[in-house]
């Protein structure tokens, strides 16, 4: 009996042969992995890492690791803010696989401290099955408003924004 089982990607499955990642350099190459396979990686696709670790982890220069950021970041594979980097396109390669994933995966997204990658990160989560069906878990709680549940406004508004777009 065949295997139903769907397969799972990873980011880096189609990054290696974009012509977006191809065009990079040796060292842009490299950070780019990083940002998408490394030890800071979250399951929502955003990394917090102070440019000292990167520099220490691939035992790098100063002024190398800042070529190679700007280089990525122009590419469009990543955004960046600050500390932050999210990578483009994550949960169309890396939605979570099933719904305490999902419940985990919006947890990590309440604490990205860029609004603008929090946003993007949402709208990614929304337009997966498990995300959806997260959203609507809680949403269908209605909890009382508080500060902690902002967050969740976030999440909803997200949905919202991306129901619209199927429109």
């Amino acid at each position: 009996m065949r295997n139903e089982r769907a397969h799972l990607h990873h980011p880096v499955d189609g990054h290696l042969a974009s012509s977006r990642f191809l065009g990079l350099d040796a060292d842009a190459r490299l950070l780019s992995l990083y940002f998408i396979t490394g030890p800071h990686q979250t399951s929502a696709g955003v990394s917090r890492v102070k440019d000292g670790y990167v520099i220490a982890d691939l035992d790098w220069k100063a002024d190398q690791y800042r070529k190679a950021k700007a280089s990525v970041i122009t590419s469009g594979m990543f955004e960046a803010d600050g500390d932050e980097v999210l990578v483009e396109g994550w949960f169309r390669h890396c939605a979570p696989a099933n719904l305490k994933h999902a419940i985990g995966t919006m947890r990590v997204i309440e604490c990205i401290g860029s609004d603008s990658l929090r946003e993007k990160a949402e709208d990614g989560f929304a337009a997966t099955k498990w995300g959806l069906q997260a959203l609507q878990t809680f949403s269908a709680a209605e909890p009382a408003p508080t500060a902690a549940n902002d967050a969740g406004r976030r999440l909803q508004e997200a949905l919202d924004r991306n129901a619209g777009a199927k429109r």
